[in-house]
């Protein structure tokens, strides 16, 4: 087996006893960056925080999405982590990044997105009727505004509301 020097900066020391203090006897993940050198860095991590699990293929998303708290420094994957309500902390000032997420309708899109979803599948029958019967190559039946316009998608929004 390669000995591998591990000569860890301060910065990473710290940061990983920082994630072990906020962990407060949780289970620790460690998501490395694609550009680290795997085997040092989890040397790096085992001598610090024993009984870790270190992932350096997994998508980052995936274990945000799963996690209850995020730890990170400078990294653009804190706002996905905001993005899912979770709690995070990182070397940026969380509450400038929180300024920063969307608020598109007042934060309500996801709702509104599935609203919206739903008097599309429930007008999925009108629709499908009519791109079958149109051979008019000025309609364009497959454009949502059209649609919209066509009262199809408007009618079956109304019974949602």
């Amino acid at each position: 087996m390669d000995r591998i020097d591990c000569k860890i900066t301060a910065a990473k020391e710290k940061f990983i006893e920082k994630a072990i203090k906020i962990a407060n006897s949780r289970q620790i993940i460690f998501k490395l960056h694609p550009n680290e050198n795997i085997k040092r860095a989890t040397v790096e991590v085992n001598k610090y925080a024993q009984g870790s699990l270190i992932f350096d293929k997994m998508k980052a998303e995936v274990l945000i999405a799963n996690c209850e708290t995020l730890v990170t420094r400078y990294s653009s994957v804190v706002y996905v982590g905001l993005a899912l309500g979770k709690e995070v902390f990182s070397d940026f000032d969380v509450e400038d990044l929180i300024k920063f997420l969307p608020l598109q309708n007042s934060r309500q899109s996801a709702e509104n997105i599935a609203a919206m979803a739903r008097v599309i599948t429930d007008s999925a029958d009108q629709i499908i009727q009519l791109q079958q019967s149109s051979h008019s190559k000025t309609e364009n039946v497959y454009n949502p505004e059209y649609l919209f316009n066509k009262n199809l998608i408007k009618s079956n929004l109304q019974h949602h509301k």
